[in-house]
């Protein structure tokens, strides 16, 4: 009960903390969109903080899957939507930093079309094996690649992804003769690395973690700066001797271009505020997911800076979209 009444008095507190807009507008219902299907870690951050903006925007928040062409379709959607603050995007590396130039006819601009609002969180990948794999270290691995080129794939969550990304970092940082083969989400693609049909797969650590602690699959590295808090017993890249191989999945809060300065600086608040949730923050930890708000000239720069370093990732290992 006091945990409770604890809760309420914070969330009551940090209502009181924003600025207050129209009331016309608050009783409008905001359209929380999520560019990827149900049940994937991006699903799960919206319906996280979600909850947790409502009350503190004093509107319903609706979380609205809208999937396919690797999130062009719910950004879309986005970018052609009335700037009025009761539309927004959860972007991630993908939608806002890599399909752009993977695909030149993407029909929305990452940048042009999009107002800033936060960077919001950010998630470890992880190379994961079967068990029954005869390696138990990365550079076991690396061996067992070497000595049969050209016969084994890597798997992802798909082309253009930070799982993806960091395969082909791992692939060109030690030339290593491997294929990529992309799968349409995380879930085939763990049941097909935990059935032996695939040998090794990039992953997103949320989706990967609860079939590493069954002992399903083996966690040999992430690629984090430093150790998941989640996974504190594997190393990263650069610990197991690959410092090339740094990518780190992460999310941004997008709204349509031309959102008013208003607008913006009560929407950032409110993830801001939601975010320091310690209920929050600790379902994400769970998950190996880390809060990271920022303004939004952070974000606007931290995704021009992601824009050209994967650029030009992608023009040297001529990765494309199909």
């Amino acid at each position: 009960m006091q945990h409770i009444t604890r809760r309420a008095a914070l969330a009551a507190t940090l209502v009181m903390a924003l600025p207050r807009l129209a009331t016309a507008q608050e009783t409008r219902a905001l359209r929380f969109i999520v560019p990827f299907a149900a049940g994937g870690s991006t699903d799960v951050l919206a319906r996280v903080f979600g909850e947790r903006i409502a009350p503190l925007l004093g509107q319903q928040v609706v979380v609205e899957n809208r999937a396919g062409g690797a999130g062009s379709v719910g950004s879309t959607a986005v970018a052609q939507a009335v700037a009025d603050g009761n539309t927004l995007l959860l972007g991630t590396i993908g939608t806002h930093a890599v399909n752009g130039l993977l695909t030149p006819s993407l029909p929305y601009d990452a940048v042009a079309d999009f107002t800033p609002i936060t960077l919001l969180a950010t998630l470890p990948n992880v190379l994961v094996v079967n068990p029954a794999l005869p390696v138990t270290t990365l550079a076991e691995l690396v061996t067992h690649i070497r000595a049969r080129p050209g016969q084994l794939a890597y798997a992802s969550p798909g082309n253009g992804t930070a799982a993806h990304l960091a395969g082909e970092l791992f692939r060109t940082a030690l030339g290593l003769d491997i294929a990529h083969a992309p799968y349409r989400g995380s879930a085939p693609l763990l049941t097909d690395v935990i059935g032996g049909q695939v040998t090794m797969a990039f992953d997103y650590s949320a989706s990967s973690l609860p079939h590493i602690r069954g002992g399903r699959l083996r966690a040999l590295a992430v690629t984090s700066d430093s150790r998941s808090d989640a996974l504190p017993a594997v190393p990263t890249m650069a610990e197991a001797g690959i410092p090339a191989v740094r990518v780190t999945t992460w999310y941004g809060i997008f709204a349509p271009r031309g959102l008013p300065a208003p607008q913006v600086a009560r929407l950032h608040q409110a993830f801001a505020l939601a975010a320091q949730d310690a209920g929050l923050r600790e379902k994400l930890a769970q998950l190996s997911v880390t809060p990271v708000v920022g303004t939004p000239a952070e974000l606007a720069s931290f995704q021009r800076a992601e824009i050209d370093r994967w650029g030009a990732l992608v023009r040297s290992a001529r990765i494309t979209a199909d």
